[in-house]
């Protein structure tokens, strides 16, 4: 019945098109209210949407919005986003995975999942959505972040920054240092998807409750504590400990994204993407291939071009494979280390191989 509500996406040779939600305007308990809108992608224009990065979450966690009368089923999470981002005084156009894809198409997930980057880097920023802030913590943590990029200039040259002392250190706000990395420790770090999400972005907005910070400001501060705990400041160790794992992954492949430059081809740097995936979080199993295939190195293309952009090598190369959500995830597996061992002239993809006891007991090949 759900998909009823989904007008067939136009098909065109060289064109490219996509759904957007017109969220219509409204604030706290109004009901959410949305337009579904087939729109055409183009190189040399930004849209005029926005894209949303969010944590799908748990199925259980589920709720319903209304559209042409039929009630569509959505994560909670979304909802939550939806509401939080929408506008009081006029409608807000966004794209949403869940929302924006029929979900119950195969066919038409496969078409729009390998046309991800794409919608990434055409939207005219990214709303990172982490969630309600229960306990409060956003403003200050953000607050605190924002201030020590601004005032330690943390975005000019990194040879003008100096390490924090450890009487600095004993100066800094331990509850508000928690509540960063309560911040750093949000999952949405750890998701498969988010990598390419914050990647090709042209800019992005984290949104944690009321509060929001724009991304560039993160960065910037992450990279400074981090250049701190490498030259012996005791800020990390005392004060964020473990919080900075998966940040730090998230913001150095983030940066691979958009390394357009000269040859770009398909290599061993996508198989050390693959081998890195596992330390993250998908919903779909299929996703720890799919999630990465807008990466230049998942493209077959060679050019002579001293510089190309994102758009250039989507459209003028081929991934090592299709998506394609009727396979299973043994097909999925087995159709990427096949694409991969064509590339290579020895065995080493199969070094990506790892087994567990349902597979041990399988019919599988090891």
């Amino acid at each position: 019945m759900a998909n009823d509500v989904y007008d067939e996406l136009p098909q065109a040779p060289g064109r490219r098109y996509i759904r957007l939600c017109e969220l219509q305007l409204g604030s706290g308990a109004d009901p959410l209210q949305i337009r579904l809108l087939p729109t055409e992608l183009h190189k040399h224009t930004t849209a005029a949407y926005e894209a949303i990065s969010w944590v799908w979450g748990s199925p259980v966690n589920s709720t319903t919005i209304n559209y042409k009368g039929v009630e569509l089923a959505i994560r909670q999470n979304l909802d939550d986003a939806m509401r939080a981002l929408r506008l009081p005084d006029r409608k807000r156009t966004i794209w949403a995975d869940a929302l924006c894809i029929n979900q119950g198409d195969s066919d038409e997930k496969g078409d729009q999942v390998a046309m991800m980057g794409l919608i990434y880097s055409c939207a005219s920023t990214v709303l990172i959505w982490l969630g309600h802030d229960h306990e409060r913590m956003a403003a200050d943590a953000f607050k605190e972040i924002d201030h020590h990029v601004v005032s330690r200039r943390l975005t000019k040259a990194v040879a003008e920054w100096r390490v924090v002392s450890e009487e600095e250190v004993d100066l800094l706000n331990v509850k508000t240092w928690n509540s960063i990395g309560s911040f750093f420790r949000n999952e949405w770090f750890s998701r498969v998807w988010i990598q390419q999400e914050l990647g090709v972005t042209r800019s992005a907005a984290f949104f944690w409750g009321s509060s929001q910070i724009a991304s560039d400001i993160v960065a910037a501060f992450y990279q400074w504590v981090a250049w701190n705990d490498y030259s012996g400041s005791s800020m990390v160790k005392k004060l964020l400990r473990d919080s900075l794992y998966a940040a730090g992954s998230t913001f150095g492949l983030a940066a691979t994204f958009r390394n357009t430059s000269g040859h770009t081809s398909a290599s061993s740097s996508f198989m050390q993407l693959l081998d890195y995936s596992q330390n993250l979080l998908a919903t779909d199993p299929r996703d720890y291939v799919y999630g990465f295939l807008s990466h230049p190195s998942a493209r077959n293309m060679s050019t002579s071009a001293d510089q190309i952009t994102y758009w250039d090598i989507m459209d003028n190369s081929a991934p090592l494979v299709t998506p394609d959500y009727k396979k299973s995830i043994d097909e999925v597996y087995r159709d990427i280390v096949l694409a991969l061992m064509r590339h290579h002239t020895e065995l080493e993809p199969l070094t990506l191989v790892f087994h567990n006891e349902s597979t041990l007991a399988s019919d599988a090949p090891s």
